[in-house]
């Protein structure tokens, strides 16, 4: 009996193993789409010798193969370095190297800029930057596939491009898990542009409560901020932003503001009326 319960042990920690690795789907490759500086358009040795180093990578990527022309590739990879900058609070220079793997036909699109060494041979700081990017991508592709709280952990990840993947995946999703934590990523978000994309994931969810920690996120804020939630309010609706954005109208006082709410407003009447939205948890 023991040993029957101890193998039965066995199996299941098996099974869970394997429920818990969910891997994503092989990606096929079959179009790779170069495009360096301008000044680099009369290098095709460069390009070549880019175009195979690329090829390598893909080849020893985990779930990726790469067949040229393939006709049942699903995927396109753009590869695009740009020339040297010095970015803000950064220590000398970066070449940004955007990538992107692209859906031919359907499907998931992932995309990351990955920052390359300052090198004099563009093929070499642009394949650190590819490098950069491609770590970024096989992440994302990773999380496409996860359930909704590992996108909420990621929220505190400290790389900026998986922070705002898992917000634009939770807003695509409509999930309502991920309300409270969206909502005090408006206060702890270090980047504004993604406070942003926060306060959208919030409206593309739809659940009134986040109503309350919009408003919050307007407290004595710019008025650029505040017309921004004043939009999101009204796209949100409900009562509690329904009479925030009555008071925004009639007492705020910048103009630009008024206006906003007032528009607000009218978008929030000449919405249909709707049965109260299912605040059930998600089940992911």
């Amino acid at each position: 009996m023991i040993a029957s319960s101890s193998a039965c042990r066995t199996i299941a920690l098996a099974l869970l193993l394997v429920a818990c690795d969910k891997r994503p789907p092989v990606v096929t490759v079959a179009r790779v789409l170069l495009s360096l500086p301008p000044r680099y358009d009369g290098e095709g040795a460069d390009r070549e010798r880019l175009r195979a180093e690329l090829a390598s990578r893909l080849a020893d990527t985990p779930r990726v193969t790469y067949r040229p022309n393939a006709r049942d590739a699903a995927y396109m990879l753009t590869v695009s370095s740009d020339e040297l900058v010095e970015l803000p609070g950064e220590s000398g220079e970066v070449r940004p190297v955007r990538v992107v793997l692209q859906p031919l036909a359907g499907g998931p699109e992932f995309r990351a800029v990955g920052m390359g060494l300052p090198l004099v041979e563009i093929v070499a700081s642009t394949l650190t930057g590819f490098d950069d990017a491609w770590k970024v991508i096989a992440e994302e592709r990773r999380l496409s596939i996860a359930e909704d709280a590992m996108l909420v952990a990621v929220l505190r990840h400290p790389d900026r491009r998986l922070r705002e993947f898992g917000i634009e995946t939770l807003a695509d999703r409509k999930s309502r898990v991920a309300v409270e934590p969206l909502a005090a990523l408006l206060e702890s978000e270090p980047e504004p542009e993604l406070i942003l994309r926060a306060v959208g994931a919030l409206v593309a969810i739809g659940d009134p409560r986040a109503a309350e920690p919009l408003i919050a996120l307007a407290r004595n804020k710019s008025p650029e901020v505040v017309v921004q939630v004043a939009y999101a309010l009204g796209a949100l609706g409900g009562t509690v932003a329904e009479g925030y954005l009555v008071t925004l109208a009639s007492g705020h006082p910048v103009e630009e503001v008024r206006a906003a709410a007032t528009q607000a407003l009218k978008d929030l009447s000449a919405r249909p009326t709707t049965a109260k939205p299912d605040l059930t948890p998600s089940r992911r």
